[in-house]
């Protein structure tokens, strides 16, 4: 007698993560579930991670991010039904962030972000104020990273060991004003180390705020 998959089993295997339904509107070639528009009036007083409930003393203000890519965000990724209740009180959630990286392929990077904005999806379904966030690691991402967004939607991106390097900073700076000038947002969240000069360019565009 066989056991039954897994959930990381299904998805491996095309099915989609728990709680996104089949009627779901996705968007782009790579079909990425859509993260309907959020707005400046989403955006908190304070982001900090999810998965650290001790450090939480105003939820009504604070919003919830994943940027640290710990085992938890994984659970994020493939049982987003689990945080639901827990998400509840707070301002707002990023979705989870994606991991990209030059060594993966294409259907890798395509795979992983698919799998963050369905989490996103699923959460903004359930009543949760979802912020969408966007990673990518060059040009070649732009038309994945920037699909299932709304036009004018606040998103977030974060300035991490990814972009550790003057090559990758110079790919952050290249792509956040590649995304800005697709998504044409009412603002944006930076988490994390930026240039003032960088962050100045784009206060040209749209509204910035740093966290």
């Amino acid at each position: 007698m066989f056991d039954l998959p897994t959930e990381k089993e299904r998805i491996l295997f095309g099915e989609s993560p728990e709680g996104l339904g089949f009627w779901h509107e996705t968007d782009g070639l790579q079909k990425v579930p859509i993260i309907y528009k959020a707005g400046l009036e989403d955006i908190p007083e304070k982001l900090l991670i999810f998965n650290s409930p001790k450090r939480f003393e105003s939820p009504a203000t604070t919003g919830l991010h994943s940027f640290d890519h710990g085992p938890k965000n994984m659970t994020a990724l493939t049982r987003p039904m689990t945080w639901i209740h827990k998400f509840a009180d707070f301002r707002c959630v990023i979705s989870p962030d994606s991991y990209l990286s030059p060594n993966l392929a294409p259907w890798q990077r395509a795979r992983n972000t698919v799998l963050a904005r369905a989490a996103g999806a699923v959460w903004q379904y359930r009543g949760l104020t979802v912020i969408p966030s966007i990673r990518w690691c060059d040009e070649s991402d732009y038309e994945l990273v920037s699909s299932g967004i709304e036009k004018g939607s606040v998103f977030a991106v974060t300035v991490d060991s990814g972009y550790k390097d003057l090559n990758s900073n110079i790919e952050f700076e290249k792509g956040l004003t590649a995304m800005v000038d697709i998504i044409e947002p009412e603002g944006v969240i930076i988490y994390g180390r930026v240039s003032p000069n960088f962050v100045r360019e784009i206060k040209k565009k749209t509204k910035v705020f740093l966290f």
